[in-house]
């Protein structure tokens, strides 16, 4: 028997889509090829939010792992070998860490300043008008961060240790990672839920009700700040599109999974569409995070497209 190009294949799964039948450099071609996508809207995400939006470290590593994860995917399905799944599975379990890191931050960042607003106007229901300055003593908020990124690390190492052990414990790394993603899930449900009883859920599918073609269209009004930490619905928008890709595309993997191979033709790749539907729900995650961070601020946020086609938060800093 031939040896394929990169080895013999070892890793833990081997999807519906015959090896090595595209193209002998390829295990599984369009599931390598539909792994790109991924790392696009890493990378597209990475350049929009850096020139549009909110230069923040944390946000930038969020971005460069979802493009790690993407060329990780497409290294361990053009090989589908064991040393190559590593670079698409360990940086999933990393990039999730770091956005549980920025959900709690983001929900501990409104809170502080929340009841710092409300002592200094003697009244709970005094609204802010103004972005957070730098005048404030964060200390207290610096020291939770602190503690939350070696708690988000530990995981990230725990995760990584437990993925080396051997294949025995892999379960365990599923269910960490499960935990993980879940927690995600819940931490905007909590936030954004009173929004979707306020406004309906018909409202928040409609991303694009508002214009966003010039200046006038940035969002300032709807939802009240001390009510749920954002002025606007455009991150809860923006997280239940998140989560109708990210669903779509979790019950399509389930599908291979339990389907293959008796009742999936092997011309049906649906591991490339879990890809792509993924790939989108996770960069709109990262976009909600991101509207929801500068929102807490008070900055005005809106939907931009690129190209008349690819979604981006635009984020005028200035309080003007």
């Amino acid at each position: 028997m031939q040896v394929p190009f990169w080895g013999h294949i070892d890793s833990n799964m081997d999807w519906c889509e015959p090896n090595y039948v595209v193209s002998s450099y390829f295990a599984e071609f369009w599931n390598t090829i539909s792994s790109l996508p991924i790392s696009f809207w890493g990378l597209f995400g990475l350049i929009c939010a850096r020139r549009h939006a909110l230069n923040e470290t944390k946000f930038m590593v969020m971005f460069i792992f979802t493009i790690i994860v993407g060329l990780g995917s497409a290294a361990f399905h053009i090989s589908l070998r064991r040393y190559m799944q590593a670079l698409d599975e360990l940086p999933m379990a990393w990039g999730t860490a770091v956005l549980v890191y920025i959900l709690l931050d983001n929900k501990w960042t409104f809170l502080f300043y929340r009841d710092l607003d409300n002592k200094n106007n003697n009244n709970n229901n005094t609204t802010s008008t103004t972005p957070i300055t730098s005048n404030v003593d964060e200390t207290p908020l610096q020291n939770s961060r602190r503690n939350l990124a070696l708690v988000c690390t530990g995981y990230g190492i725990f995760e990584t240790f437990v993925y080396y052990v051997g294949p025995d414990l892999f379960f365990i790394y599923i269910l960490f990672y499960a935990v993980s993603v879940l927690s995600v899930l819940l931490l905007f449900w909590s936030q954004f839920t009173p929004i979707r009883h306020k406004v309906g859920l018909l409202r928040l599918y409609s991303l694009f009700s508002s214009s966003a073609t010039d200046d006038d269209d940035y969002h300032n009004n709807h939802i009240t700040w001390s009510e749920h930490g954002c002025v606007t619905m455009l991150p809860a928008k923006l997280y239940h599109w998140a989560v109708v890709n990210y669903g779509f595309g979790f019950t399509i993997w389930l599908s291979e999974i339990f389907l293959c191979p008796h009742f999936i033709p092997h011309w049906f790749y649906l591991h490339s569409f879990w890809h792509l539907f993924a790939g989108f729900g996770t960069y709109l995650s990262i976009e909600a995070a991101l509207a929801w961070r500068a929102e807490i601020s008070l900055y005005k946020t809106r939907l931009a497209l690129s190209c008349c086609v690819f979604p981006y938060v635009a984020v005028k800093i200035s309080s003007d």
